[in-house]
C-alpha cells in the first residue's frame, strides 16, 4: 500500500469512529414502499441521479398480469402528500421498453416502444399530476433501429433524442400541448473515430438547453477502452473536453452541471478522476482521489464556491464515504457512514446536493422488482461532521 493510500485509509478509519460517536448526521427524509405481488416498478435511476437538485422520486407501477396490448398502471410522484394518477397504456407488448420521466414541477411523460422499431412509432403520454389529465402523442420514428434514447426536461417542454448504429440522431421537442418539432443530425466526429456507444447529458439553465455533454465509448484494435467527453452546443459548436483510457474496460462516470460548472468523475477501480470545466469547456480543475476499496457507485456535486462533493460506495455496499474537495484539489474533509440496509443487494441510484442550511446531503434510492419494493433515504451532514484533512490527493 502506498503512503497516499495509507493516509487515506487512516483518515477514513479515524473519521468512521469519530462520525459514529459524535457526528450529527441527520436523516432528512425516509420512505419505504411495498407494492402488491405481481407489480412491476418502472423507475429511471439514470435520470434520477442526473438531477442537479433534489428531485421528487417519480415512478410507474403496472400490473404484470394485464391483458395483452393494454396495461393499467399508476404513475406517482413522491411529493407531500404523494400524487398519483391512473393511466392506461394501449398498443403495448410485454417486451416493449417502458420509461417514465418527470419534467416541470407537476408533470411526467411516459414512453413505450420497441427497442428495434423497424419504423414503428414511439408512443407517449404527457401527464399532469395536478389534474391527472393526460395527452397521447405519437412520434413517427424513421430510424430502423433505436439503440439509445436520451431525455432533457424543461419547465413546459422536453426533448427526446433517439440514435441508431449509424450515428444518426432524431430529436423531438415536445411541449405540454403535444406539439412536436422534429430535427435530425449525424454525429460525424463519432463516426470518424469509430465510436459506437454514446451517452448524452443535457445542460439546462433558465429552462433552456445550453449544451449537451456527449460521451463516446470505443474499443480500439489494441483492446484499449476509451471515453471521449465533448461539449456540444445547439448551434453546432463542439469541443473535446477530456479523453479517458483503460485496459480493463470497466468505466463508470457521473456528471454535475450545478453552479454553472461542468464536473465529470470517472472511476478506475480504486481511483476516481474528477475534472471541472466552465461552460465554455475551459479546464478549471483536474484531480484524482484514491480509495482503499473498489468504488462501485458514486455521485458528484459542484459546489458554489468551487470544488465538489463526491459520494462513493464500495463493492458490497459496506463503504459509504462523502468527501469535500476545494477548487485546488485539496480534501477539506470526509466522513464514513453506515450503509443503507434496505439497499442490500440492489443497485442504488445516488444524488448529492448542498441545501440552504449549509448541509451536504446525499440521496440513496433502491428499486427491487423481485419483491416489488422501493426505498428512498436522504441523509445530511454539516462541515462540522466532516473529518478535517490537510492531505491533498
Amino acid at each position: 500500500m502506498s503512503i497516499r493510500e495509507k493516509s487515506i485509509a487512516l483518515l477514513a478509519i479515524i473519521c468512521f469512529f469519530a462520525s459514529t460517536t459524535s457526528a450529527n448526521e441527520r436523516i432528512a427524509y425516509q420512505k419505504h414502499w411495498d407494492f402488491p405481488y405481481g407489480s412491476k416498478i418502472f423507475f429511471n435511476p439514470k435520470l434520477y441521479r442526473q438531477s442537479d437538485e433534489y428531485q421528487n422520486l417519480t415512478y410507474l407501477l403496472c400490473n404484470f398480469h394485464d391483458e395483452k396490448f393494454e396495461r393499467n398502471c399508476t404513475a406517482a410522484q413522491d411529493t407531500q402528500p404523494e400524487r398519483s394518477c391512473s393511466v392506461t397504456l394501449e398498443h403495448i407488448n410485454t417486451d416493449d421498453d417502458l420509461e417514465i420521466y418527470p419534467f416541470g414541477s407537476t408533470r411526467a411523460v411516459i414512453f413505450w416502444s420497441k427497442q428495434v422499431t423497424k419504423g414503428l412509432p414511439i408512443k407517449c403520454i404527457i401527464l399532469d399530476f395536478g389534474t391527472c389529465k393526460s395527452k397521447y402523442v405519437l412520434l413517427k420514428e424513421s430510424l430502423f433501429s433505436i439503440r439509445w434514447a436520451y431525455f432533457a426536461a424543461y419547465e413546459d417542454s422536453f426533448d427526446l433524442i433517439v440514435s441508431n448504429s449509424f450515428n444518426v440522431r432524431n430529436k423531438y421537442h415536445i411541449d405540454v400541448e403535444g406539439k412536436v418539432t422534429f430535427s435530425q443530425w449525424t454525429n460525424h466526429e463519432l463516426s470518424r473515430l469509430g465510436f459506437g456507444d454514446e451517452d448524452y447529458r443535457a445542460i439546462v439553465a433558465d429552462s433552456k438547453l445550453q449544451a449537451f455533454l456527449n460521451f463516446g465509448y470505443s474499443l480500439s484494435i489494441f483492446d484499449r477502452y476509451s471515453i471521449v467527453t465533448s461539449l456540444i452546443k445547439p448551434d453546432g459548436w463542439s469541443k473535446v473536453l477530456a479523453v479517458y483510457h483503460d485496459q480493463i474496460g470497466y468505466f463508470q462516470k457521473v456528471e454535475s452541471t450545478a453552479h454553472e460548472k461542468i464536473g465529470v468523475a470517472v472511476v478506475y477501480n480504486h481511483r476516481v478522476n474528477v475534472s471541472q470545466f466552465d461552460q465554455e469547456g475551459e479546464l478549471k480543475l483536474n484531480t484524482s482521489l484514491t480509495y482503499t476499496f473498489h468504488v462501485r457507485y458514486l455521485a458528484l456535486r459542484n459546489l458554489a464556491d468551487g470544488g465538489f462533493l463526491l459520494f462513493t460506495i464500495g463493492y458490497g455496499g459496506s463503504e459509504y464515504h462523502l468527501t469535500k474537495v476545494d477548487d485546488q484539489g485539496k480534501v477539506l474533509g470526509t466522513i464514513q457512514m453506515e450503509p443503507e440496509r434496505n439497499c442490500g443487494g440492489e443497485t442504488p441510484s445516488l444524488q448529492v446536493f448542498d441545501n440552504e442550511a449549509n448541509e451536504y446531503c446525499f440521496v440513496v434510492a433502491c428499486c427491487d422488482n423481485v419483491y416489488a419494493k422501493l426505498d428512498l433515504v436522504v441523509r445530511c451532514v454539516s462541515d462540522e461532521d466532516l473529518c478535517k484533512s490537510e492531505f491533498v490527493f
